[in-house]
């Protein structure tokens, strides 16, 4: 198959169902749908998008399952069955060069084992199981990491911060090391001791203690400084005690580890790719570049390590992974991730998951079942030529992404649809969410109905102040009266369908603010899952980010038009204006009083523009970090606060000119 591009990737070729051989066979069905996407509801396709779907899922996929009128298929797994339900079944078989989902290999890269970077091996590296109190976790997630094709090569460690169920959890880790033949050591961190940190306030020393970010931080922070500092290992892989991991986990990480010695702009391999859900994944093969540090089954060198220990603040309030991607974006730094995970999060209950979205958000990813091709010795070539991953090609990918590209924007991935008034001068009873500013109420109708499962019902709120933005009913009952509000009930067009075209790659230039509604409508965040973790951008290249629309399967390439990347053409960039300077504020002042203090005025849209940490390093010595709120970005000069002398960015907050906290020194954008 090869890497081909752009964006690179494995697959086949533009239309991979073409390779395989489809057997129609009425009245019939499949025992039941593929795993990742059974439901309730089960995942639907249109016809030829179920046909390119099933094949990259390879042999998981059996074949489709069609209405008479063939409009919407579901993929099917396990041997045809009797059915009567008038549906039609078409059985798949397909050459055994099948890529993607399916293949065996990824690539061929037998002419690669000569070079000479690609035979560093990761023999003798570590491997840190960082754990709590779960037994049963802990039970899943080391069965499931020692039979992992490559685990001989690798030293073990299982790193724990609970003095009274370390007991119980090196006997579970010493029974399933036995079972395996392998041996698993540990170590116990002791609690976050305040007497070592005198120049730490109150506040600091008790989110340490107290808090569970706090308590997760320090283990993270031991973890790191004994296996890179006290042990002197050069390079190891982190994972939680509630992981589970693909049959090729580890060949990935020996497959790219020679990348993060070629390309300085690399800092970490990652199991885990934040959008990789079921409906929007299935190239196996494919490895990407994100900004966005993911974490759950991480590779780090020493030499990074040596970097970010000098970076990290006393205290990271908003969590030690949030305050990672600060650091990766101050210094530039990227992580290398698959397009479908190899590690999974299983367990029902942790600091990751606390609620039952969190649960069905984790459930709904995809991990990967390609088998493992890399033996004990020898190079790992599992994903083939991953040249293509340093700076310099994959730029000049992204950049020939872009060129080759059809534009669109959101309004050109949906449906035409009709908005009926249904109630002039009333608000919904239960809004639902804001999808965003639309210029007409056709076009908000037209998102509500592309919501994915998103929007309970088809009404929505909408107001000639455009700028407040579309907003789904939760319910159909009457809300209050309000002269700016009207409710409209959303219909399709007969015969309207959105006119993506399968065979093309999508670019769609769009802002931060409108990612969380063109998520639900693409079908990436799924159904039920609303607030269930932040709502910043994740797996994202510096603000670009490659995907596929749930129903169609086509592929898009979201650009972000503040970016730092010139990727799109210049009347689709905002960029900062010339006249833009930036003024610290007093303590307590907002932006928009320092300001006019100036005889200028603060821009909202400008604030973007310095919220980074270069930007605040140029006005106080301080050590960045992330947080929420809406007077940042901003230093926080109050000596008893928990972030005292840190930089403060978010990637999260909207920017506000008027807030202001008494704690904290704005940094501010002025215009004329």
């Amino acid at each position: 198959a090869g890497v081909q591009g752009p964006p690179p990737t494995t697959s086949l070729a533009t239309d991979p169902a073409a390779f395989c051989e489809w057997k129609e066979m009425a009245g019939t069905g499949f025992e039941a749908a593929v795993a990742s996407l059974e439901g309730p509801p089960r995942r639907t396709f249109a016809f030829q998008a179920a046909k390119d779907l099933c094949t990259e899922y390879g042999t998981e996929c059996a074949g489709i399952v069609c209405g008479t009128n063939r409009q919407s298929c579901w993929l099917g797994r396990g041997r045809p069955v009797p059915s009567s339900s008038g549906e039609v079944l078409l059985s798949k078989s397909c050459p055994s060069t099948e890529s993607g989902g399916g293949a065996e290999d990824c690539e061929d890269a037998s002419r690669l084992a000569q070079d000479a970077r690609r035979k560093r091996d990761l023999s003798g590296a570590a491997i840190v199981v960082l754990a709590h109190s779960r037994t049963d976790s802990l039970k899943v997630c080391l069965e499931s990491l020692l039979t992992t094709p490559g685990i001989e090569l690798f030293d073990v460690f299982l790193s724990l911060d609970s003095k009274k169920d370390e007991q119980a959890m090196v006997k579970v880790a010493a029974a399933v090391a036995s079972a395996k033949g392998k041996q698993v050591r540990s170590w116990l961190v002791e609690p976050f001791d305040p007497s070592k940190y005198p120049a730490f306030n109150k506040d600091q020393l008790r989110w340490y203690t107290e808090y569970t970010t706090g308590k997760i931080a320090h283990h993270y922070w031991v973890a790191f400084e004994r296996i890179f500092m006290e042990k002197a290992y050069e390079t190891a892989i982190f994972v939680e005690e509630d992981l589970r991991f693909s049959v090729d986990f580890l060949a990935l990480f020996r497959s790219t580890a020679w990348l993060l010695e070629a390309d300085p702009s690399l800092w970490c391999v990652s199991a885990w790719n934040d959008l990789g859900f079921s409906a929007v994944t299935s190239d196996q093969c494919r490895l990407q570049r994100t900004s966005y540090f993911p974490g759950l089954g991480f590779m780090l060198t020493r030499a990074a390590w040596l970097e970010i220990r000098e970076m990290w603040p006393d205290a990271p309030t908003m969590g030690w992974d949030y305050w990672m991607r600060t650091a990766f974006r101050e210094k530039f730094k990227e992580c290398v991730i698959p397009e479908v995970p190899r590690s999974h999060h299983f367990a029902e209950h942790g600091s990751s998951v606390n609620s039952k979205k969190q649960l069905k958000l984790f459930t709904a990813m995809a991990l990967a079942e390609l088998p493992s091709r890399c033996g004990a010795s020898g190079p790992c070539l599992q994903f083939g030529d991953v040249s293509y991953l340093l700076e310099d090609q994959y730029e000049g990918h992204m950049t020939e992404a872009v060129r080759t590209a059809t534009f669109t924007d959101r309004t050109g991935l949906t449906a035409a649809a009709t908005a009926s008034l249904h109630a002039a001068g009333m608000e919904c009873a239960v809004q639902q969410d804001d999808l965003g500013a639309f210029e007409k109420p056709e076009l908000c109708a037209a998102s509500v109905l592309a919501q994915q499962g998103h929007c309970p019902t088809a009404q929505f709120m909408w107001s000639t102040e455009s700028s407040w933005g579309c907003r789904c009913c939760r319910t159909t009952a009457p809300g209050k009266p309000h002269q700016s509000w009207s409710i409209y009930e959303a219909k399709k067009l007969p015969g309207a369908r959105a006119p993506l075209d399968r065979h093309k790659l999508y670019a769609v230039a769009y802002l931060y603010e409108e990612w969380k509604s063109l998520s639900r409508m693409l079908g990436v965040q799924p159904p039920g899952t609303q607030n269930a973790i932040p709502a910043d951008i994740r797996s994202e290249h510096y603000g670009a980010v490659f995907l596929r629309d749930a129903s169609s399967h086509t592929r898009l390439l979201l650009l972000d038009r503040r970016s730092t990347k010139a990727y799109l053409p210049d009347n689709l960039r905002i960029l900062r204006r010339d006249d833009m300077q930036m003024f610290p504020a007093q303590s307590g002042q907002s932006c928009s009083d320092q300001c006019a203090g100036r005889k200028l005025r603060c821009d909202n849209e400008q604030l973007h523009f310095v919220n980074n940490c270069p930007s605040l390093k140029q006005h106080f010595q301080c050590k960045c970090a992330h947080q929420v709120g809406q007077d940042l970005p901003n230093y926080v000069s109050e000596p008893g606060n928990m972030n005292a002398k840190q930089c403060l960015v978010t990637f999260i907050s909207p920017m506000k000119c008027d807030g202001k906290h008494p704690a904290t020194t704005r940094l501010c954008a002025c215009v004329s």
